[in-house]
């Protein structure tokens, strides 16, 4: 992640709860429906990437014998810590996922509103990583909100349309998708570890970036300055 969009998701921990978790039906009812897609069962090692300030990790204590949550803030996590205080089965780990790697596969894994954090050019690279990180038959499980909605954050569009596709892989099956007001989440199974060449990966880097999406997200960024300027 680059420093200034870190800066920026540091500042939204100013507040604690600021996205209102523990309390907005809306949140609520997303982790509901989030769980709701994962397969019944006990897994093994559960990773949560992006675990903020560890609500959501909390409710995934009772599915695993292991549950890992990652953030790159470090006052996210600290509370992460006191939330899920006296859970043994339950541990954090200050994490870059666009610099960092993991050692060792899990069973099921979590990607929610993530993805637009990253640089156009990471994103391949990255949901790569987090398919290596799936055990073979494990689930993962993504969720982001719909295109539009991230270029209004000021993202681009990095929504669930573009990012979530990327995870389809040889090996991973797009098991299903399940479509909100606003978001998606969709289920992806490992059904085999299917490894390219380096070089096949690098082609489907450059060939697979949506320039469309990109150039437009350019070009927005470009009029918004010309815009400012002229005002000023």
């Amino acid at each position: 992640m680059d420093e200034v969009k870190r800066r920026q998701l540091e500042a939204e921990y100013e507040r604690t709860d600021h996205w209102n978790y523990k309390s907005d039906p809306y949140e609520i009812r997303k982790y509901d429906r989030t769980l709701a897609v994962v397969p019944a069962g006990h897994y093994a090692r559960v990773l949560e990437i992006g675990c903020s300030e560890g609500v959501f990790t909390r409710r995934l204590a009772p599915l695993a014998d292991e549950v890992l949550g990652l953030d790159v803030v470090p006052l996210a996590l600290e509370r992460a810590r006191a939330e899920c205080g006296g859970l043994a089965n339950v541990h954090f780990r200050e994490f870059d996922i666009n610099t960092d790697t993991l050692e060792g596969q899990f069973d099921l894994i979590f990607c929610a509103e993530v993805l637009y954090y990253l640089r156009w050019t990471r994103l391949r690279p990255v949901t790569r990583k987090v398919v290596s990180w799936l055990r073979r038959w494990g689930y993962l499980v993504a969720v982001h909100t719909a295109n539009s909605i991230a270029e209004e954050w000021g993202f681009g569009p990095k929504g669930a349309e573009s990012t979530h596709r990327l995870f389809e892989r040889p090996g991973i099956r797009r098991v299903g998708d399940h479509a909100y007001e606003g978001y998606v989440v969709s289920l992806f199974r490992k059904e085999a570890d299917v490894r390219a060449s380096a070089w096949r990966e690098q082609a489907e880097d450059l060939v697979g970036l949506d320039y469309v999406a990109l150039a437009r997200t350019v070009l927005r960024r470009v009029v918004a300055r010309t815009s400012r300027r002229r005002g000023a």
